[in-house]
């Protein structure tokens, strides 16, 4: 399956089967995000604004997705407004081969109970790592400029 940018007025869900790709733009998630099972999603170029709902990454999806590196979200790969304080979680072990950009979530916190990206700068309100989680190494450069590191 394939998505375009736009406004998603109802939750997102993505289940097993085959790929989903993101094209490049903005996706406004009204109803939250959600893939589950073992998705796999990839997108280059995209950014996702996430206006209400939680986003979360269950079961074992393999997310390969960067934010543009020009234009008004350069950097920026998930934002969600302060007012949203909904949780996100990256559960069961994902495979995040690829998370290139800002992950922006100042009043919601985070739980990572699986892999995570070098090339993924997060910034929340708080972050949870629990037992099994790790981040992913790589001799790559960050796709938008920069390098991840956890600040607190």
């Amino acid at each position: 399956m394939t998505l375009s940018p736009g406004k998603y007025c109802a939750q997102v869900i993505v289940e097993g089967g085959g790929p989903t790709v993101f094209n490049a733009g903005v996706y406004d998630f009204q109803g939250g995000f959600t893939a589950n099972s073992t998705s796999s999603i990839t997108g280059t170029g995209v950014t996702f604004y996430n206006q209400g709902g939680a986003f979360i990454l269950d079961g074992t999806p393999t997310v390969n997705l960067t934010a543009p590196t020009t234009g008004n979200t350069a950097g920026v790969l998930i934002y969600q407004p302060v007012a949203n304080t909904s949780q996100m979680d990256l559960n069961g072990g994902t495979t995040s081969g690829g998370w290139g950009g800002m992950v922006y979530l100042p009043g919601a916190s985070v739980i990572v109970d699986g892999a995570i990206s070098q090339w993924m700068m997060l910034v929340a309100d708080g972050i949870t790592l629990n037992s099994d989680s790790k981040v992913n190494e790589g001799t790559s450069a960050f796709p938008v400029g920069l390098r991840a590191v956890l600040v607190e």
